[in-house]
């Protein structure tokens, strides 16, 4: 029988956990039911921290019951990482988001103190921390007791933290100083030494599906390497990096799955995404998301959220009624100029005619603006370009 949601597949689980007896496989499906709690508040509702933050307390908390739980050490270690995992996964996500809505704000001119910004990711920052702690205290034990797959899977949390922040940070477009490449070489040799090792763990203990995750890792991290530095890392062949991932995919069926870098060659290749697109395919729930992200990032009270929520389903609303690709939408954007009186009031906007050179009033409804003039002053004109071509 499928499952169809996120919901049927937690119903089932909390079913089954309810049947079994034993700790351990109570215990697995308890952390499953965890992350699935997790990835469902994420996707509902982003990065609000009422929503999401009671879930990783919980998440902590489970990690401090895993001690007393009746079951092998290597067990309790494999959970442990688990739950470090879904820290790394929220401080991650929390992250790329700050790394967005701060670009998003100097784009409005909105200034935050270095103070700001420090209490900002203060809490991202400590679920790395926490997350690379319980996957470090983990490897040591593994390495002592020679317990193998348990310290290439420690290993591949670390480095899988690693890469997602350096990926983040990517987009804060920092400079980096001639005297730090060195410092960042070793520390990406270093990582690429612990993939190598991770998947030669994993290979040898026929765990070839993450031997397989390991190996693209690297390639990623190497990737990453060269985006920042201009050159892959010197003591790293990809050619008989690739001959052993092509092997393990020959021998298992096996295929990469896209990676960061494959995601956003769009953005970084190709033309760019059009505003129309953007808009056009924001849903309700989209809108309501990233609205509340918003009003949480730019610390503005509640109140302002309609306005927020106006400013969105007007650009939504825009892109996909007009009628001509030389009609441009403005926003009056003296309301941005200060924290007090950013979406204080509904956004104003009015429309650009790029071939005519007029311009129209400002409006709070784009749509009735519109319709006026699909009727009215562009209904007969020669030089109309539809948007549909």
């Amino acid at each position: 029988m499928g499952l169809s949601t996120i919901e049927d597949l937690s119903e089932n689980l909390a079913k089954l956990s309810c049947r079994l007896t034993d700790d351990q496989n109570t215990s697995m499906i308890e952390s499953q039911l965890l992350h699935i709690k997790l990835l469902t508040a994420i996707k509902k509702y982003g990065c609000v921290k009422a929503y999401i933050y009671p879930i990783v307390e919980e998440i902590k908390k489970y990690i401090c019951s895993i001690d007393d739980k009746k079951m092998i050490q290597e067990a309790k270690y494999l959970l442990k990482l688990d739950c470090a995992y879904y820290l790394g996964e929220v401080a991650n996500f929390q992250y790329s988001h700050d790394v967005v809505l701060l670009r998003m704000k100097e784009t409005l001119n909105i200034t935050s103190s270095f103070q700001e910004r420090i209490e900002k990711v203060q809490y991202t920052v400590e679920l790395f921390q926490q997350s690379y702690e319980i996957s470090n205290e983990i490897l040591k034990e593994a390495d002592k007791n020679k317990l193998e797959t348990t310290k290439a899977h420690a290993l591949y949390i670390m480095c899988h933290n690693f890469f997602q922040f350096e990926f983040s940070s990517l987009f804060l477009k920092v400079e980096v100083d001639e005297s730090q490449k060195e410092a960042a070489r070793l520390l990406y040799v270093n990582k690429m030494d612990d993939i190598i090792h991770a998947a030669y763990l994993f290979q040898k203990n026929n765990l070839l599906e993450d031997a397989h995750n390991m190996l693209c890792l690297g390639s990623d991290i190497n990737r990453l390497y060269k985006s920042i530095y201009g050159s892959y890392l010197s003591n790293y062949d990809e050619s008989k990096y690739f001959k052993i991932v092509a092997e393990i995919e020959k021998a298992t069926g096996l295929t990469r799955k896209k990676s960061l870098f494959d995601v956003v060659a769009p953005f970084r290749d190709s033309k760019p995404i059009s505003n129309e697109d953007v808009y056009s395919d924001m849903t309700d729930a989209d809108i309501d998301k990233f609205s509340l992200n918003m009003i949480e990032t730019m610390n503005l009270p509640i109140d302002r959220l309609i306005n927020l929520k106006k400013d969105l389903t007007e650009l939504r609303q825009f892109h996909r009624k007009r009628h001509c690709r030389n009609l441009i939408l403005l926003q009056n954007l003296t309301h941005t100029a200060s924290q007090e009186t950013l979406y204080r009031n509904a956004p104003l906007f009015l429309f650009d005619c790029l071939k005519k050179k007029w311009r129209t009033g400002e409006t709070t409804d784009t749509s009735v603006l519109l319709d006026k003039m699909v009727n009215g002053v562009c209904k007969d004109c020669s030089e109309k370009v539809p948007t549909n071509v």
